[in-house]
């Protein structure tokens, strides 16, 4: 995994700062979330490579897997893929 991103930035987990909500069709109601948001950079170079898009789902197991050892087990976990452009 480390050889596919090299680093990352990332919320505070302790006490997060983001709030999310979403509908839960099982309950009827509102559901809250607290939110982490990480950043993570890689080297692929195109967010249609497939060996991105497999790094990436790599990358989702391991969050529910790292959430479910911690006695936190989530319905689901996202994750978005983003290129970023950067100047020196």
């Amino acid at each position: 995994m480390r050889e596919l991103f090299s680093g990352y930035t990332m919320s505070t987990i302790d006490n997060p700062v983001f709030t999310g909500y979403w509908f839960n069709p099982d309950t009827g109601a509102v559901e809250t979330d607290r939110i982490v948001i990480v950043f993570t950079d890689t080297q692929f170079a195109s967010d249609d490579e497939p060996a991105l898009l497999s790094a990436v789902d790599e990358l989702r197991q391991a969050m529910f897997d790292s959430y479910r050892a911690a006695g936190s087990p989530q319905v689901d976990v996202w994750v978005t893929v983003e290129a970023v452009r950067t100047t020196s």
